[in-house]
């Protein structure tokens, strides 16, 4: 029972040492942010000096595989999933900022001073503007995924239907996003009397 404690206690003094260096001299933060959004943009930038290397590495490595596959299912299957975790971490990457623009534009909590005076129009127009943007950011990527699949199908009536399928959902979110541009002129004018 005494050595379990005397453990307690050195492991305990052991972590102390630092908090006894850092009071006897100033500390300076390794972040200078001071603020949720300065936080969220020093991490999206980590994310993007890392994320998007990989990614890029990731999408090349799996048309090297598809390449060099020599039609064997399993290595065209690994292949795949090498482009489609390559894109998708392109896709996570790049909507970084559409998530940093929602935090920075679209919450009066988190950021006072770019909601101050917005009127309810102001609001839903910058909610259209961003809907949409990602709406038609994703439905352009599901066409160009059609279109590889339409190019990598090679007769196969399977592969050559769910490229149509995705082609169709595809085409469906291009509508969806026109449609959310127009929405706050739409409710403007509603609004207006």
């Amino acid at each position: 029972m005494k050595r379990t404690n005397a453990k307690y206690l050195i492991a305990a003094s052991i972590m102390c040492i630092p908090l006894i260096v850092l009071a006897q001299s100033e500390y300076s933060p390794p972040i200078s942010a001071k603020s949720i959004q300065e936080i969220l943009g020093v991490l999206i930038d980590f994310a993007k000096k890392l994320i998007l290397p990989l990614s890029g590495i990731a999408i090349m490595i799996g048309g090297f595989m598809y390449v060099a596959s020599g039609g064997s299912e399993e290595r065209i299957k690994t292949a795949h999933r090498a482009i489609t975790y390559g894109i998708l971490g392109l896709v996570i990457v790049l909507g970084s900022d559409l998530v940093l623009g929602l935090v920075y534009g679209l919450s009066p909590k988190l950021s006072p001073e770019l909601s101050r005076g917005e009127t309810i129009e102001q609001f839903f127009s910058r909610l259209g503007t961003f809907m949409g943007t990602v709406i038609m950011g994703l439905s352009v990527l599901f066409i160009l995924y059609s279109g590889f699949l339409f190019t990598t199908g090679g007769g196969s009536q399977e592969k050559v239907e769910t490229a149509r399928r995705v082609l169709t959902y595809a085409i469906v979110g291009v509508a969806v996003a026109l449609l959310a541009f127009a929405v706050p002129g739409l409710i403007k004018q509603v609004v207006q009397p």
